[in-house]
This record gives structure tokens, sequence and C-alpha cells, in this order.
């Protein structure tokens, strides 16, 4: 790794925790500010293409996941432009996470796969419970929503960094994209 995208990778998870942080916060009040936030992004990212890429395989994925369980009344979110049940900001955060993949987040491709899995269900439920704690959302069945958010990101980070995966750029591997 060297030390532009060590640097790189810092700023990016900096922006990731800016950008969650604003968006459980202000909601809807925010969507300009986070849209500018992933030009900006866009901008310096030293892989651009690569994040589009995973940009529109993971966001339809997660944003599909949680129009589900809002449907399902596992979660309920705050806000007021929704699309199939989840609100613009919250696709933006998805946005956000996915520009991580290949940045801040990209050391968890040499992990195993046990502890991705687990480091994916208990980080991302505690990060949508951690939102909804500051009224953000409102989980009326936490056994529910802990089961379904836990599997499903266990799964989602096994599937993105599994060895079979283009999402994430390795040291012998030419191309990033999904499919």
């Amino acid at each position: 790794m060297t030390q532009n995208t060590k640097i790189f990778a810092i700023f990016n998870a900096v922006w990731f925790q800016a950008g969650w942080w604003l968006a459980i916060l202000q909601q809807d009040l925010v969507i300009g500010w986070l849209v500018l936030g992933l030009v900006l992004h866009w901008v310096v990212s030293p892989r651009r293409l690569s994040d589009l890429t995973i940009m529109a395989c993971v966001v339809p994925v997660g944003g599909l996941f949680d129009g589900l369980m809002s449907y399902t009344g596992v979660i309920g979110f705050r806000g007021g432009e929704a699309i199939l049940g989840v609100p613009v900001w919250l696709i933006l955060v998805w946005c956000y996470f996915a520009c991580t993949l290949n940045h801040s987040m990209a050391w968890l491709a040499g992990i195993p796969k046990l502890w991705l899995a687990g480091i994916g269900a208990i980080s991302a439920m505690a990060s949508y419970y951690g939102g909804a704690r500051l009224d953000a959302a409102e989980i009326p069945h936490f056994v529910w929503f802990a089961a379904s958010y836990s599997g499903f990101w266990g799964l989602l980070l096994l599937s993105v960094f599994s060895d079979q995966s283009r999402f994430i750029r390795r040291p012998h591997s030419a191309q990033c994209g999904c499919g």
C-alpha cells in the first residue's frame, strides 16, 4: 500500500463517518450536502470507475433489503422523500458505504471468512440500532431486526469480499466489477 493510498483510506473512513452522522442526525435536511460529499469523493478517488461499479451493484441490493424490512415492519425509517420505502438520505448512506469497500474497508478482504461474517453481522446491526437510538429509525421488534440485519450483513460482506468476488481490487487482479 502506497503512502497516498493509506492517506486516501483514512480520508475515506473519516468521510464515511461524517456522512453517516450527518444523515442520521439531519436526514432529509442534508441530502444536498451528502450528494456534494459523493461528488467530492468521486473527484479525488484513485478508483473512480471501481467505486461507481461497486455502488451500482451494492446500493440496489442494500436499498431493496431496507425497503423489504421497512415494508414488513421490521424497521421504520424517518424522513420524507423515499424510494420503495427507503428514505433518500439512507440511499445516500448506502452510496457512502459502497465507496468504503475499495478503500478504508479493503483490509477486510484479508481476514478469515468467519470473522468477516461476524464483523458484518455485528457492526452493521449496531450501526442501524445506533441510528434508531438517535431517532433516525424505529425498531418495533428487536429480535426480528437483529436476526434480519445480522444475517443480511454477514452474507453481504461475505459476498463482497469472497475470493470469487470482483468487487474489490486485489494485487493480482486487473478488473473490478460485478458479475
